[in-house]
């Protein structure tokens, strides 16, 4: 880790520095939102009251472990304060294609967004580190905007995690979202590919270092070392699987192809998920199969026994396992190697 990487995991001890980090990137994003509202008091749009969670061209708001938590943080404000709530996600793909509205008809065509302020409010709340000491605070915020009488639609784009903290997550999740018929389908195909038995999942999250997919970092390893900490964490997935029996399989979840390869060609009991890998962030294809494929990790993990997540110190521990361990209240293992 690097001098500065270290320093900024001292401060980030701080609230201070938390709320400060988050203040400034979200002024930021907030001010190149804004290029793409008009400025306007004419106050002649007949919208009701309404939150919107929005993803589209315009802001990178993280993975599909960041938008969905956000998502559900956001329904659990709207319901405690009975504040319609919607969702406009277009890009890069249209969420109803994996999932579909459940008890919450939260679907929102483009053409019913208003971008003209005001009557429109608009709020960044990106977080930057895990605060719920922060996210109280951007709570209070929504909800002074909500009382507003000039504000008619809120537009928020954030990946806070407030639904996790209090276990209303999973039952949130479901009020909003059940898996399209196409997610169904490749489920059920998954499963019988696994073998229908028990297996239990391993996720591995690179973030780019390997150099086989486009991430915040630009952290690259050399060619030795990737060759050290693949076979590190090949090890590691060896220990996991010791402490079952003989036929049970692991699924592996991982952004790198490379690793993806190397580890289904050397451990025979892995089963990996086929598709393209990408990140929803920096994809422009409609069409790729990496989202299908996120979305079949995600149900996948949550449906095993249990869930590892094994990283190096230059890696991360990805959202979405912990996402999958809440929806089915499995239990989740960190591994540090």
């Amino acid at each position: 880790m690097s001098i500065k990487l270290r320093i900024l995991k001292i401060l980030r001890q701080f609230h201070w520095f938390r709320w400060y980090e988050y203040n400034l990137l979200n002024k930021h994003k907030r001010k190149e939102l804004m290029t793409h509202y008009h400025s306007t008091d004419n106050g002649t749009h007949s919208f009701c009251k309404e939150i919107v969670c929005l993803f589209g061209k315009h802001f990178e708001t993280g993975g599909l472990a960041d938008r969905l938590r956000g998502i559900v943080s956001v329904y659990q404000i709207c319901k405690a304060n009975e504040i319609p709530f919607k969702i406009c996600w277009t890009q890069p793909f249209p969420l109803e294609r994996f999932l579909e509205p459940n008890k919450v008809l939260w679907n929102m065509d483009g053409k019913d967004i208003c971008w003209d302020v005001p009557p429109t409010e608009v709020i960044s709340a990106e977080i930057t580190e895990e605060s719920a000491w922060q996210e109280r605070k951007i709570r209070r915020e929504i909800e002074k905007c909500i009382r507003a009488r000039h504000c008619q639609q809120l537009h928020i784009y954030t990946n806070m995690r407030l639904a996790y903290e209090d276990g209303t997550f999973p039952t949130l999740f479901r009020e909003l979202f059940k898996p399209s018929m196409e997610i169904e389908t490749a489920l059920s195909s998954e499963l019988h590919n696994i073998g229908g038995g028990e297996y239990i999942a391993v996720q591995c999250r690179f973030v780019g270092i390997l150099g086989d997919f486009k991430d915040i970092t630009s952290d690259l390893l050399s060619e030795g070392e990737k060759t050290e900490l693949m076979g590190r964490l090949i090890s590691a997935i060896e220990e996991i699987h010791n402490d079952y029996p003989v036929q049970v399989k692991i699924l592996l979840c991982t952004d790198s192809p490379t690793f993806r390869s190397k580890a289904c060609d050397t451990l025979s009991y892995i089963y990996a998920v086929r598709g393209d890998i990408e990140h929803i962030d920096y994809s422009a294809n409609p069409e790729s199969n990496a989202y299908m494929k996120l979305f079949l990790d995600l149900f996948l993990m949550s449906k095993a026994k249990k869930i590892y997540r094994v990283a190096s110190e230059r890696m991360r521990f990805s959202g979405l396992p912990y996402m999958a361990s809440l929806l089915e209240g499995k239990q989740l293992i960190d591994i540090k190697i």
